[in-house]
């Protein structure tokens, strides 16, 4: 219980706009235990399993704890360890826009922090759009099977979710995972950042968590694409072209689907391409075994069209 308090006053404050508005019900932890339990139709053995973890819930509440979200996350997580039906559990966390395996945010939830961040004043000079994935992960689930390859992307999940204030860690798909880096000073902080999310990736003790990943542990390749903030004029165009779009939200990144060329769609599909060519290109850079390979992209927006500044 003490491990887990300090884990999250060692953790970076969760934005408001990041937090689950279920676990916010009343404040309440009793309440928010009865719902878990109604929600999840759990048998009283069940519900006995988690208690623990609500007890724990409430200590950090008590404690004063800001970032008491997080730990309740974690509470979620452990219905899995402890034998609930996935499928029960999976109905929580889509109530609160996460994937089940990892609890990062889903595809979907990315891709609106996309739109905003082109379309939106921000603070400091751009932001970033950092596409992860693992180097092995095909080996993993070739040799050892899909169970030490879901051990390896809940894992990572956890870790991703350790990010700065405001950034947002999302399950984009297969073992890929992307950030979204709000207000950045300058392109080379984006690189500090995807930095420090490969070191602890590289750095953490896969052996001790599996045998398996003892001779080849997982490592990351990424890609990395920032962008200045849009000059008003240019967050002006965007939105006259947005208005005059409709595409359905699960159709806004469908490279099939058109988009009007400088609109905030056209835009932040290119901004994903970049990243996934530079995720691309790092995966072919020469690097020592153990290191994670990284490239990144400058550009700013300028009469509608993305334009390289590096």
């Amino acid at each position: 219980m003490t491990q887990k308090l300090s884990l999250l006053r060692d953790g970076a404050p969760l934005s408001e706009q990041t937090r689950a508005t279920e676990a916010q019900l009343a404040g309440s932890v009793r309440y928010l235990y009865d719902f878990v339990i109604r929600m999840l139709n759990l048998k009283p053995s069940e519900a006995e399993l988690i208690r623990p973890g609500f007890d724990t819930l409430d200590l950090a509440i008590g404690d004063r704890i800001e970032d008491w979200n997080r730990l309740f996350l974690h509470v979620i997580d452990e219905l899995r360890q402890k034998g609930v039906e996935l499928e029960q559990r999976e109905a929580l966390v889509q109530r609160m826009r996460r994937d089940g395996r990892t609890l990062l945010y889903r595809r979907e939830v990315g891709e609106e922090r996309i739109l905003t961040a082109i379309r939106e004043e921000q603070r400091g000079h751009g932001f970033g759009i950092e596409l992860a994935d693992h180097d092995r992960f095909k080996s993993y689930n070739d040799t050892h099977g899909h169970a030490l390859g879901d051990l390896v992307l809940s894992t990572t999940g956890r870790l991703f979710r350790m990010h700065r204030e405001g950034d947002l860690g999302v399950r984009w798909g297969g073992d890929e995972y992307l950030r979204i880096a709000l207000n950045l000073a300058t392109p080379t902080e984006l690189g500090v950042v995807a930095g420090r999310n490969a070191e602890i990736i590289a750095n953490f003790d896969w052996a001790a968590l599996d045998e398996r990943l003892a001779g080849q542990p997982p490592r990351l390749s990424v890609g990395l694409a920032y962008c200045e903030c849009p000059s008003r004029d240019e967050r002006l165009r965007m939105r006259e072209l947005d208005e005059l779009t409709d595409i359905a939200p699960d159709q806004r990144f469908d490279p099939t689907v058109p988009a009007p060329p400088g609109s905030s769609y056209d835009l932040a599909r290119k901004l994903i391409d970049l990243a996934d060519l530079k995720l691309y290109q790092a995966k072919h850079l020469p690097s020592d075994i153990d290191e994670p390979r990284i490239a990144q992209v400058d550009v700013r927006i300028v009469n509608g069209r993305l334009i390289e500044t590096s």
